[in-house]
């Protein structure tokens, strides 16, 4: 194509007349500008560099997970008319294990579940949450036995909820929560307050996180992460290169602006 476009250039000039524009043969001042304050400029140059390697692996680079459709669109629509009026569309599960058996047996416990649950209900960006003690529609038992009790009449079910929700020893139990739509950053927040909250109820059992605002959201991040360190490296490569061909490191870095701007403007 390249060879092509030469060949029609060279045949079809003198069949024209070219006209050079009145600014070709002017001055460049803006060229004498950047010369006469050519340490500044580099310094300058260098110095966004290096603040753009260091915050660049920071930045909330995945947005949300369901809006990259048109606005119109009616997938769009039903997705964002869940999120708002149906209890969020992105899962979070969190497994709490404790090292005691039948820990999820005992009244108190159930009670503390379900008070963080109530409060965790309350956060922006929380959708919905479902946990064991909501299975208790007529309130928690006052004693172990009748939590017992209802476990057993549960599990003579065709269905049986409690899968979802304890483990037989009841020694572990899930948590359901629901995101919002929101933004990475947004999400990473939540479940930094989720897993402190539990945890400070919860010492001695062990927290474990899973669902998609777990796994959709961190392998974005580690992509993005991973972009990001690739440009830098191609760039160190690409100005060790032209370091060697001008033989200075500032034409160098000269050379690497215009690959510097579109970043820099993202940021």
């Amino acid at each position: 194509a390249w060879i092509l476009t030469q060949i029609v250039f060279v045949v079809a000039l003198p069949f024209t007349r070219p006209v050079l524009r009145p600014w070709f043969k002017g001055q460049a001042n803006w060229t004498r500008i950047a010369f006469s304050r050519s340490r500044v400029i580099f310094v300058g140059l260098l110095v966004i560099a290096v603040c753009c390697a260091l915050t660049s692996p920071f930045i909330n680079f995945s947005g949300r997970l369901f809006d990259d459709l048109p606005k119109r669109d009616s997938v769009r629509k039903t997705t964002e008319n869940i999120d708002k009026h149906f209890g969020g569309i992105v899962t979070y599960d969190l497994v709490i294990k404790s090292p005691q058996k039948s820990f999820w047996k005992d009244p108190k416990n159930l009670r503390t579940l379900n008070e963080i649950c109530t409060g965790i209900r309350t956060l922006a960006g929380i959708g919905s949450v479902l946990c064991l003690p909501d299975l208790f529609q007529s309130g928690i038992p006052e004693k172990q036995a009748l939590v017992a009790e209802l476990f057993f009449m549960y599990s003579m079910a065709e269905k049986n909820p409690l899968q979802h929700f304890v483990t037989e020893d009841a020694d572990l139990t899930r948590v359901m929560v629901r995101f919002q739509d929101r933004k990475s950053d947004e999400i990473k927040n939540l479940r930094q307050v989720l897993v402190a909250t539990f945890g400070e109820r919860f010492p001695t059992s062990k927290i474990s996180e899973g669902g998609i605002a777990v796994n959709s959201h961190v392998i974005n991040q580690e992509v993005a992460k991973h972009l990001v360190f690739g440009f830098w490296e191609s760039m160190a490569l690409i100005g060790l290169l032209l370091t060697f061909i001008f033989r200075s490191i500032r034409w160098a870095i000269v050379a690497c602006i215009p690959n510097l701007i579109p970043p820099f403007i993202l940021m």
